[in-house]
């Protein structure tokens, strides 16, 4: 009889480690069997805190340190931050909506626009495009001297 009573005892205590207390049965809530915590248990469609970023010039890419966060979701109108936020802080320039990661690099302006931290220098000849000729010209140089 001891035996029974220690198994049904092993067993509520298992059950209930694995027990998910959630109200709006999106699997988000209190409780080791959840599959998170849910900062909305009351709407299924909000379940997770989400941090924004200032984005000023509108372009998809923030920057700085997180200025707001809130309880977030899937589907409706969860599916993108409105007026001057973003989900991320890549911009290296938030001033300007054609300087951020996913614009293509400019050869010889002098202007990192894909803010990848590399300004991409080049020369013409009439047989390539190269980015290696400042190098090779300092390489010259440093020989002279």
């Amino acid at each position: 009889m001891k035996e029974v009573l220690i198994g049904i005892l092993v067993l509520f205590i298992g059950l209930a480690s694995a027990c998910c207390i959630d109200n709006d049965g999106d699997g988000y809530g209190i409780g080791d069997g959840c599959l998170g915590t849910d900062c909305d248990d009351n709407d299924s469609s909000r379940f997770f805190i989400q941090g924004f970023y200032l984005d000023e010039d509108h372009d998809g890419f923030g920057t700085g340190e997180i200025i707001q966060e809130e309880c977030w979701g899937i589907g409706g109108y969860f599916i993108y931050p409105v007026d001057e936020r973003s989900f991320n802080n890549l911009d290296c320039h938030d001033l300007n909506k054609l300087i951020n990661p996913s614009q293509e690099e400019i050869c010889g302006n002098f202007i990192d626009e894909n803010c990848d931290g590399i300004i991409k220098m080049c020369y013409r000849s009439k047989y390539r495009m190269t980015s290696h000729f400042f190098l090779e010209l300092f390489l010259i140089f440093q020989k002279i001297i």
